[in-house]
C-alpha cells in the first residue's frame, strides 16, 4: 500500500505514542464539553414513571471512548427520565487492559506490559466522569482481593497453556483472544506475542467477571446495557450476564447518521446472523419505503447519510474502470477489516479470513477461464486506526503468476460498487456490501459471518473444499437473488433495525427514542416503528 506523507508519519512507531499523549487528550476533553449540551437537551425532554423504578445497569467502562460514552449517558438520562433506577459501570484506572489499549498508544509492549494502560486512564477522567457521579449511581472496578488472585493467577496460567477452561463458570478466552487482536490491530494468537501482554488483558477479563458477580449481587440489575458487546472487558460483561441469567442489551452507533443499532442478548455482529427470518421477511415494502430505499442505498456511495463510511473521497466521480462485457465472467471478492470484531460465530465454514482468502486463490487458479477481483476492504486505510497488516498479502504471492486474479489495494480510491454493477458474481466474507450487492441484483456467494447468512437472499457456502465447484455452479446457472427478499432485508437493516433517535437530530420528526427505551427497560423487539 502506498500512503500519504500524513498517514506515513501516523504510522512511525512513536507518532501515535505522542499523539496519544498530547494532542488525542485535547481533542477528548473538547467533545466532551461539546456533549454536555447533549445532555441538556436529553434533561429538558418530558419523561414519566412508566419504567417503575425497573434496575438498569449502563456498564460503561470506558469513558474515554467520548462518542460512544456520551450516549450511554444520554441512555441513562433519558431512562431515569422514565422512572428507571438507573446505575454506572466505569473503570477509573482499576483494570490491567481495555479496549482503549491500542499498541500505537504505547512506545513499546514492555511500556504497555510494566505500566498497563497508564496515560490512556486519563481519557476517562473529567467532565463525563463528575457528570455521571453527580447524577447517578456509580460502580466501579474494584482492586481485587486476595482471595480471588489465586483463582486468577490459576485461570491465567491454564490459558497461557492453551487450555480453553471458564472461568468461574464464565467462557472468557473468546474475549481475551479478541481484546489482544485489538490491541495489535491484527490476527494475532496468544502465543505470538509477549506474555506480559496476554497476562494483562487475562486478569482483566477475570477482574470483569469478579466485579460484575458483585454487581449482581448487591445492585441485582435486571438488564445490563452494554456497548457493542465485544472486546475486554464489554464482551465479558456479557458473557457474566449470561452465565448468571441476566438479560443483556448491546448496542452500536448504526451507519445511518443519528441512527442506533440495539440487540437483545449480544452483539450485534453474531444477533444479525442469529435473527429469525420472520422478523422481516413478511414486512411488506410500501412506495414511500421504496422511494426511502432507493435514495438510501444511492447514498451509500458516498457515505452522505452516514456517519460510519469508509468509501474514498470522490471515487464515485472517476470513470469505471472494470467491464462485465470482455468475454469472460467477473468475480468480485470483497474483504472485511480482519481484526475489528474477533468473535466466535457458531457452524462458520471459515476459521478466519485469512484461510478464506487462500481458497479463493486456489479458486482462481482451478478457473483460469474466470476473472476474480479482490476488493481490499477501504478501512483499513480509511478507518480510525490504519491496518498494521493487509489482507492483501495473503494472495500477493497468487496474484502474481495467477494471469487472472487481481488485487484492488485498500487505499485505491477506486469505487467498490462500479465493480459490483460490472460483477457476474459477488463473494463475500463478512462484510454488509452483501446487502447492497444483493440489492442491485447480484448473485451473492457468502463465506463467512456476513448479516445476510441465513437471509436466503444469497447462497451460503457450507464447506470450503466446495468453493470452486460453488463458484461454477453460481456462473453457469445464473440465478439472480429474490430481489424483493433482497429489498425487504435492506430496508429492515438500515431502516428498521438502526432506529433514528430524536434527541440527535435538529428536528423531533422521528419518535425512535420509545422504541430504543422500550426494548432497554421491557425487552421490545428494537425495530424502528412503521410510521418511523
Amino acid at each position: 500500500m502506498k500512503f500519504s506523507i500524513r498517514k506515513r508519519i501516523k504510522r512511525l512507531p512513536a507518532f501515535g505514542s505522542i499523539w496519544s499523549r498530547t494532542v488525542l487528550p485535547v481533542r477528548l476533553r473538547r467533545r466532551a464539553h461539546r456533549a454536555l449540551t447533549l445532555f441538556s437537551k436529553a434533561e429538558k425532554r418530558p419523561g414519566s414513571s412508566s419504567y417503575g423504578q425497573k434496575r438498569i445497569l449502563i456498564a460503561c467502562s470506558t469513558l474515554g471512548n467520548v462518542d460512544i460514552s456520551s450516549l450511554d449517558i444520554c441512555l441513562g438520562i433519558r431512562l431515569q427520565k422514565q422512572g428507571a433506577s438507573v446505575a454506572f459501570l466505569i473503570c477509573e484506572g482499576s483494570l490491567t487492559a481495555c479496549s482503549l489499549c491500542e499498541s500505537e498508544r504505547f512506545l513499546s509492549d514492555r511500556e504497555f506490559a510494566q505500566k498497563g494502560p497508564g496515560h490512556t486512564c486519563t481519557y476517562c477522567s473529567g467532565s463525563f466522569n463528575a457528570y455521571i457521579r453527580h447524577h447517578f449511581q456509580v460502580f466501579t472496578y474494584a482492586h481485587v482481593h486476595e482471595a480471588d488472585k489465586a483463582d486468577m493467577d490459576g485461570w491465567i496460567q491454564g490459558f497461557l497453556h492453551g487450555q480453553e477452561a471458564s472461568f468461574r463458570g464464565v467462557p472468557i478466552s473468546e474475549h481475551v483472544r479478541s481484546g489482544l487482536i485489538r490491541f495489535y490491530g491484527k490476527v494475532v494468537e496468544p502465543s505470538q506475542v509477549p506474555t506480559s501482554v496476554v497476562r494483562r488483558f487475562a486478569e482483566a477479563a477475570c477482574q470483569t467477571v469478579l466485579r460484575v458477580e458483585s454487581i449482581l449481587e448487591t445492585y441485582t440489575p435486571e438488564v445490563i446495557v452494554v456497548n457493542h458487546g465485544l472486546y475486554v472487558p464489554q464482551g465479558v460483561i456479557v458473557a457474566t450476564a449470561h452465565a448468571h441469567g441476566v438479560r443483556v442489551v448491546t448496542w452500536h452507533k448504526g451507519y445511518r447518521r443519528h441512527t442506533l443499532l440495539l440487540s437483545h442478548g449480544d452483539t450485534y455482529h453474531r444477533q444479525l446472523i442469529e435473527e429469525p427470518n420472520a422478523t422481516w421477511e413478511n414486512h411488506v415494502l410500501s412506495a414511500a419505503d421504496r422511494v426511502w430505499l432507493k435514495n438510501y442505498m444511492t447514498s451509500r456511495r458516498t457515505g452522505t447519510q452516514d456517519w460510519v463510511s469508509f468509501v474514498h473521497r470522490g471515487a464515485e466521480s472517476k470513470s469505471p474502470v472494470f467491464s462485465g462485457d470482455q468475454g469472460s465472467p467477473l468475480v468480485s471478492v470483497l474483504t472485511n477489516v480482519d481484526w475489528d470484531a474477533q468473535a466466535h460465530f457458531n457452524a462458520n465454514t471459515y476459521t478466519d479470513m485469512q484461510s478464506w482468502l487462500r481458497d479463493i486463490g486456489r479458486c482462481a487458479e482451478k478457473l483460469p477461464g474466470t476473472r476474480f477481483v479482490v476488493r481490499i476492504h477501504p478501512a483499513e486505510v480509511t478507518g480510525r486506526r490504519i491496518a498494521a497488516t493487509t489482507s492483501a498479502e495473503v494472495l500477493r504471492e497468487t496474484a502474481h503468476r495467477c494471469a487472472n486474479l487481481s488485487i484492488i489495494e485498500a487505499d485505491e480510491p477506486i469505487s467498490t460498487y462500479q465493480l459490483l454493477e460490472a460483477s457476474d458474481l459477488v463473494v463475500v466474507y463478512a462484510t454488509k456490501t452483501a446487502v447492497e450487492a444483493a440489492y442491485l441484483g447480484k448473485p451473492v456467494l457468502i463465506c463467512g459471518e456476513s448479516c445476510l447468512r441465513g437471509k436466503k437472499v444469497g447462497r451460503d457456502l457450507q464447506r470450503g473444499e466446495d468453493l470452486p465447484t460453488v463458484v461454477q455452479d453460481m456462473l453457469e446457472h445464473r440465478t439472480l437473488p429474490y430481489q424483493e427478499r433482497a429489498e425487504r432485508y435492506a430496508f429492515h437493516l438500515f431502516r428498521r433495525r438502526m432506529i433514528e433517535w430524536e434527541l440527535l437530530t435538529a428536528s423531533e420528526a422521528s419518535n425512535g427514542e420509545k422504541a430504543i427505551l422500550d426494548g432497554i427497560a421491557i425487552g421490545t423487539p428494537f425495530h424502528a416503528a412503521p410510521d418511523h
